[in-house]
């Protein structure tokens, strides 16, 4: 007996790509096999996720940290710039005022 052209299954439970169609429970059995390692999936997938997250948390903590040490290695350098330059001028303004009051050394 052949099989139809509307793919039904031949005789002995076989299917014309090779696979066993002996009844619901197999296709059930599928299905729950199928269900199982999509939940597996989402499993991983979550933790994953979760993984990303607190790795994300961890870096950016890191980089928050590394601006402020950064922030407040710039705040030090201005703070003794600003020094140095009044140093600077203190000491132009004084060579200034020694230039116009005349003393030359003599």
């Amino acid at each position: 007996m052949a099989s139809s052209s509307n793919g039904s299954t031949p005789p002995g439970g076989a299917s014309l790509n090779g696979h066993s169609t002996n009844g619901a429970g197999d296709l059930l059995a599928e299905q729950a096999r199928l269900e199982g390692e999509i939940a597996k999936a989402r499993v991983r997938l979550a933790a994953a996720r979760q993984l990303t997250a607190q790795r994300e948390a961890e870096s950016n903590a890191v980089m928050r940290a590394e601006l402020e040490a950064s922030r407040a290695l710039l705040a030090e350098m201005e703070q003794r710039t600003a020094s140095q330059v009044a140093q600077v001028r203190a000491a132009a303004d004084d060579e200034i005022a020694r230039v116009r009051g005349g003393d030359h050394g003599d």
